[in-house]
């Protein structure tokens, strides 16, 4: 509930959220609401607590002048000023260096949360650093067994093998997502890679039969960190660093795969049906985020 709604002339707009009191009943406190905003050129977006309620401050340029926006962002200040603020003159909140702007507040979303605690990683020196994120750590771990006892099948020519996997799960009113990816920074080049390149689930008695595509580069990487620790890596958001050269040995081929077997006949027509569906885009919203 808005409680009160004051305009300043030059010092700005502030709203007073909350439900009436008499003054004389509230508790003295110490006020622990400051902020300090992040620095960008012509807009700042912070999460903020109020109280201990997640709130996002936006704080944009403009030109009293003209009442306009010089930057970037000008369709969203015309939408700001026309909706939110009703057209009506701006008065201005400005930085500590002058600079005019408005200030507004809004509910935080889980995106503006997601992005506040959201960890940047990068390498140091003459190494590579990489993180690993899942969307669903329990099948994580299934795949994970499978892939360290090589319970997998392959298909394709030599040249061009592809490794699969089934992976049983229980009964649900839609069937489980699986996602695994891997980012990689380096002292020239940053890349991400998909480790599970697909899956194609069928429902069965028992649950849910997932056919799961796997990156030929997560069964090198296993290798190379062991079970555990990738395991480790990837429910923890752990930032794993190596020397450079480890990229390189990521695209050898993997080992102990010579006696995979060949799907059966079902599997291949599941496969073919893959192909000539249509394409499903998705957003995939990750257990952590570190990238």
């Amino acid at each position: 509930m808005i409680r009160d709604c004051y305009i300043i002339e030059n010092q700005g707009c502030y709203i007073v959220f909350g439900f009436p009191h008499r003054l004389a009943n509230l508790p003295e406190r110490e006020n622990q609401n400051n902020v300090t905003l992040l620095p960008d050129e012509t807009s700042k977006r912070q999460v903020a607590l109020l109280d201990g309620t997640p709130v996002c401050l936006e704080w944009i340029a403009f030109d009293p002048a003209t009442q306009k926006h010089l930057g970037e962002f000008d369709e969203y200040f015309d939408s700001l000023r026309i909706g939110l603020l009703r057209n009506e003159l701006l008065y201005t909140t400005p930085l500590q260096d002058g600079t005019p702007g408005i200030l507004c507040m809004q509910p935080s979303t889980d995106f503006d949360i997601g992005q506040a605690l959201k960890v940047d990683f990068s390498n140091e020196g003459d190494e590579i650093a990489f993180v690993m994120k899942t969307n669903n750590p329990s099948l994580t771990s299934v795949l994970l067994e499978k892939v360290a006892v090589r319970d997998l099948m392959v298909f394709g020519s030599k040249e061009h093998p592809r490794y699969f996997t089934k992976i049983l799960t229980p009964p649900s009113h839609e069937p489980p997502s699986l996602c695994l990816s891997l980012n990689m920074i380096g002292p020239d080049f940053c890349s991400g890679a998909n480790l599970v390149l697909g899956t194609t689930s069928t429902k069965v008695d028992s649950g849910w039969r997932l056919l799961v595509e796997i990156e030929r580069k997560l069964l090198t990487l296993q290798d190379k960190l062991g079970k555990n620790a990738t395991e480790t890596a990837i429910n923890h958001g752990l930032v794993l660093r190596h020397p450079v050269a480890f990229k390189e040995a990521l695209q050898q081929p993997p080992s102990r795969c010579q006696n995979l077997s060949c799907p059966p006949d079902d599997v291949v027509k599941l496969l073919e049906d893959r192909l000539r569906g249509p394409f499903r885009f998705s957003y995939t919203t990750y257990r952590r985020d570190n990238f």
